[in-house]
């Protein structure tokens, strides 16, 4: 287990980081705020299946609510989107939260296929493509409905579970998909950002600029310690992980050059875990708390001017893979400056593979009720995290309780 000290010290120095990184940004004061310290509220959550149960969209909402956030993130696809009783379960779910009390505004992943049957192609910008975005986003913008607050396009497009990726052709098709969503989603004044570069991904890309483009062998080396466990280190020049890293480098580096609105990647902790395909517990790796040396690096990463990190970093989904009660609170406060964290509120299903450690919700469904879900112990956490963080940013996450304000 890590001692006190160091924990405290590793959370002193992400959390500086990311200060810096909410400064340099210019992330806005939250709108009619009584203090310039109150930051907007960032938090929200993708409800997702929990004790084998999953929950309607209405009651969805109002589990956002419990949990104090302002965002939900939701998913449509082309397909769904054409056919008529699918197109309205969509935005019957889609309404559920944007027009609950307040408002829970939406993080929409837009998605070309269903992926059910495995890796599917990107189309690229073709005529349908864009005829698809522009109905969606045309519709999504008229009177009636609230915009989505971001246009998140496709989910781990470096993910060859969902995408078919068998060179950077297939790669590109993906970059003109984004450009062109980008010129779309502009004229109509909403946001948008890539579907996310998965954790593994980025702890690879950034490894990789450390060690080939900094020339830190020592700095390359305590961050890949840091990130993932030995028995994935010892394989990180085979195909496989040298696959995963360049799938990931070649999509960010292409980030540098679109106008997307911010650069997306997904994240959970402990990370040294994220990696972890064994049947064994871990024995030498500290489950209760986030890793150490690990994520503060992928903020000074994306917070390079040399690298694509001149785009704001968002985490569309964020998450815990134990349920310790302390990840919860260590990962909210790291990531209090970003302007969006979603997070993961649902549980792994535990017969999809062999993997010990697996996403841990905030809450557990249940059968029947009028509030069809009770909320775990982290989830309070979690509410009351977020809740202090706004009312005292950078001030309330230990140990920054003594830093001068406005510094």
């Amino acid at each position: 287990m890590i001692k006190k000290s160091l924990l405290l010290s590793f959370i002193i120095v992400i959390l500086t980081g990311n200060f810096s990184y909410a400064k340099k940004h210019n992330i806005p004061p939250f709108e009619n705020a009584a203090s310039v310290d109150t930051i907007p509220n960032p938090y929200g959550i993708l409800v997702s299946e929990s004790n084998g149960y999953n929950i309607d969209p209405p009651d969805a909402a109002n589990l956002a609510h419990d949990l104090g956030v302002a965002y939900a993130r939701i998913a449509v696809s082309n397909g769904s989107w054409y056919i008529p009783a699918a197109k309205q379960k969509f935005l019957d779910e889609y309404n559920a939260y944007t027009k609950s009390s307040p408002s829970i505004k939406i993080l929409l992943n837009v998605n070309w296929g269903e992926h059910a049957g495995g890796p599917e192609p990107f189309p690229g910008a073709t005529p349908q493509y864009q005829a698809f975005i522009k109905d969606l986003t045309d519709t999504l913008t008229s009177p009636g409905y609230v915009p989505p607050a971001v246009i998140v396009v496709e989910n781990e497009e470096n993910n060859v579970q969902f995408h078919l990726i068998q060179n950077q052709a297939d790669q590109d098709k993906y970059i003109e998909m984004l450009a062109s969503d980008a010129v779309e989603c502009h004229k109509k004044n909403l946001k948008v950002c890539n579907g996310a570069i998965t954790d593994i991904g980025v702890v690879l890309t950034v490894w990789d600029y450390f060690l080939n483009t900094l020339h830190d062998t020592a700095r390359a080396d305590t961050f890949l310690n840091n990130s993932m466990p030995q028995r994935s280190i010892a394989r990180i020049y085979t195909p496989f992980y040298q696959g995963k890293l360049n799938r990931a480098k070649y999509f960010l580096n292409a980030y540098k050059f679109i106008n997307i609105d911010y650069v997306n990647i997904h994240w959970y902790e402990p990370i040294k875990l994220a990696d972890w395909y064994y049947a064994d517990r871990a024995t030498d790796i500290d489950t209760a708390h986030i890793s150490q040396g690990s994520l503060e690096e992928v903020f000074a990463y994306f917070d390079d001017s040399n690298t694509e990190g001149g785009k704001p970093l968002m985490v569309n989904e964020a998450g815990q893979i134990t349920p310790a009660n302390e990840i919860t609170q260590e990962l909210t406060c790291a990531m209090q400056g970003l302007p969006y964290v979603i997070w993961y509120d649902g549980d792994r299903d535990e017969f999809q593979s062999i993997r010990p450690y697996r996403q841990w919700g905030l809450h557990t469904s249940l059968s029947t009720g009028t509030r069809p879900y009770a909320i775990r112990p982290n989830g309070y956490l979690f509410r009351d995290n977020i809740a202090n963080i706004i009312a005292n940013p950078f001030v309330y996450c230990v140990p920054f309780q003594n830093r001068p304000k406005n510094k």
